[in-house]
């Protein structure tokens, strides 16, 4: 993990009826940032169960541990927060591809490689 890639983290959560900012030191791995350190734009997901449907978001804190920030798109409440130990812990509980963005990301996985072709313009 290269510590260097390490911010502060600010995950919108409802406590108690108010709205509170769950902070911690870590990098993105799906999802990106607002430039502030709150997500901005996640990995979107539609077409699976209601439960899957939205921005995902995932974080390697500086502990080494994931923790995924799930929000449903198009509403205005702050969305769910799940920590996990290890890549395999996390992998059945988020969409395949937010696994796969959040593992290349991470250098767990290599990007496909496409062969390329000129433009002609």
């Amino acid at each position: 993990m290269n510590l260097s890639h390490m911010k502060k983290i600010r995950l919108p959560q409802e406590q108690d009826g108010h709205l509170i900012w769950r902070t911690l030191e870590g990098e993105w791995l799906a999802g990106i940032d607002s430039g502030r350190g709150e997500p901005a734009l996640g990995s979107l997901v539609y077409g699976h169960d209601a439960g899957m449907n939205g921005q995902w978001f995932v974080i390697r804190a500086a502990s080494g541990k994931l923790v995924v920030y799930h929000r449903v798109s198009n509403t205005t409440s702050p969305g769910a927060i799940a920590i996990y130990d290890s890549f395999e812990a996390m992998e059945p509980h988020v969409p395949a591809q937010v696994f796969e963005e959040a593992a290349i990301r991470a250098g767990l996985r290599k990007p496909k490689d496409y062969p390329e072709a000129p433009l002609d313009v």
